[in-house]
């Protein structure tokens, strides 16, 4: 994707780097309520404690102040389908792992979403399909995210669990930086029963209205591979 730092609109989205993969086209698109089945099938992979079909259903009849995406991929990678490494953020975040498979009819491989606050916005969480991590899928849904974000707040804030590196390294890539620890915030989550720590990592951004957040973004979307193609319907 080309990102305008005039104009912040998006005229063209290629994939991601190296491990990318081979012709693959990411369809990033509004989260509507046929999609929230399918999302609950990547919550089970990913989450101790998965959200429950009225939460989902809550945020997106709140359209004024919330914003989902989803990410839709062909074709299948060719590579194993158990659990691994989760990148996520907002209100859950950690690595979990698992044996699970479970076979969906259709093709979302992530989803992300947003809450519009009075001044800053926060990332409520950002999920990709266990098979489908280290391709870029998370990357190209927080970089459509945060194009939608930036007219409408002038920072942005999530929580990530603190023994999660690898999507702490991606909200740096983005220009957040960590402000605090709360302790405890995925305690009643199930992460503790996981074998995970139930403290998250506060991280910020207060720039992204300023001409070089856009220009942060631009250099991210360049960086993606040119042999995949991401289509964006963010309206």
């Amino acid at each position: 994707m080309i990102v305008n730092p005039s104009t912040d609109q998006p005229t063209q989205l290629t994939a991601t780097g190296a491990n990318a993969i081979t012709s693959a086209i990411i369809h990033i698109q509004r989260m509507r309520r046929s999609h929230i089945g399918e999302v609950m099938d990547i919550d089970a992979e990913c989450y101790p404690t998965p959200w429950q079909q009225d939460i989902y259903e809550a945020e997106l009849r709140n359209s004024n102040n919330r914003y989902y995406l989803i990410a839709r991929a062909a074709p299948t990678p060719h590579s194993n389908t158990h659990s691994s490494a989760l990148h996520s953020a907002g209100s859950r975040s950690s690595k979990v792992t698992s044996g699970k498979t479970h076979k969906r009819s259709k093709n979302i491989v992530g989803y992300a979403g947003v809450a519009f606050e009075t001044t800053t916005a926060h990332i409520t969480t950002l999920t990709v399909a266990p098979r489908w991590q280290n391709h870029g899928v998370g990357t190209r849904l927080l970089l459509a995210l945060l194009i939608a974000t930036r007219p409408r707040n002038a920072g942005v804030t999530l929580e990530v669990g603190i023994n999660n590196p690898a999507a702490q390294a991606l909200y740096r890539r983005f220009g957040l930086a960590p402000v605090g620890i709360r302790k405890g915030y995925y305690k009643e989550m199930g992460f503790t029963e996981a074998g995970l720590s139930p403290d998250a990592m506060v991280m910020r951004a207060d720039n992204i209205q300023q001409p070089d957040y856009a220009k942060r973004l631009t250099s991210i979307a360049q960086q993606l591979a040119p042999d995949q193609t991401t289509e964006l319907d963010l309206k």
